[in-house]
């Protein structure tokens, strides 16, 4: 699963503000961010970049390329054992590096803690896969003036007892490895009845932002994944997606900073307990 807006958002906000006026820059050393995640039957990933500095001087591309990292080392024990992940170029993520591992599946009810050691920086989280919870439907909604336009409802049964936590992501085509983040996709039943019924609008990529559309087209496939998560994974994406709904910048909201379970570095470490359904727009379930 990939889930790279996060990332993304932090290279142009240091670009985007490196012409603010000196009076009003704070200057701080760069820090460590990371992005990980591990799926019930799937492997861990992990992204890791630095913070950008923000400064009055203009930053070049290659600056920006810099705070890819590329040589830390990565483990993740699930409490029995322990594997050191592997980093690999792959130019269908932004940024194009990743480090992962087939050592190791995720297991629903294991708790996994990560590790990242780069140069100086340590940074530690630890996170648990919740039981799978099954989607139980996912109704095709014509919008109503079009011939052609679509949208997506996603149904399941909310389990007992209370304190459970869901992610909803969306990838375009039914192969693709990459999951984007879903709008107003985190839920908590504490607000929640036994059925639960939520939107699922197209993920999209920073680079889409101008060109995104709240509706499907007839003939598109999606996949759509029903994720459940632990307490620290929605307090992550709760805060991401305010910010994203209220915030001018993604990374830097005038409001509050998004909670991280990471210790040492900015990110996040989140296990999924999923469940996945591909679906063809227009077409009778």
């Amino acid at each position: 699963m990939n889930h790279k807006l996060f990332l993304f958002s932090l290279f142009l906000s240091s670009l985007l503000l490196s012409a603010c006026d000196a009076d009003y820059i704070i200057r701080e050393e760069p820090q460590l961010v990371v992005e990980g995640w591990i799926e019930s039957g799937g492997f861990p990933h992990v992204i890791v970049t630095k913070t950008i500095p923000v400064s009055e001087e203009r930053k070049s591309i290659d600056e920006v390329a810099d705070c890819l990292i590329r040589w830390a080392k990565i483990t993740v024990s699930d409490g029995e054992r322990e594997v050191i992940l592997s980093g690999f170029a792959d130019k269908s993520i932004i940024p194009p590096y990743i480090y992962r591992t087939t050592e190791m599946v995720g297991e629903v009810g294991k708790t996994y803690t990560l590790k990242v050691e780069y140069e100086d920086f340590v940074a530690t989280a630890t996170t648990t896969i919740p039981e799978i919870v099954p989607i139980k439907s996912i109704k095709q909604n014509k919008v109503e003036g079009t011939d052609d336009q679509y949208t997506l409802t996603l149904s399941f049964d909310d389990p007992e007892p209370k304190g459970n936590y869901y992610k909803v992501f969306s990838s375009p085509t039914p192969n693709c490895r990459q999951f984007f983040s879903t709008y107003l996709s985190v839920l908590s039943d504490e607000i929640l009845g036994k059925q639960v019924d939520v939107e699922v609008y197209p993920g999209h990529t920073i680079q889409d932002m101008e060109d995104f559309n709240l509706f499907y087209k007839k003939d598109d496939t999606v996949s759509v994944r029903l994720c459940s998560i632990d307490e620290s994974a929605y307090n992550f994406w709760r805060d991401y997606g305010d910010i994203q709904s209220f915030g001018r910048n993604y990374m830097l909201p005038y409001t509050k900073n998004i909670r991280t379970n990471m210790v040492g570095a900015y990110g996040y470490w989140c296990g999924y307990g999923t469940d996945n359904k591909v679906v063809t727009i227009g077409e009778k379930p």
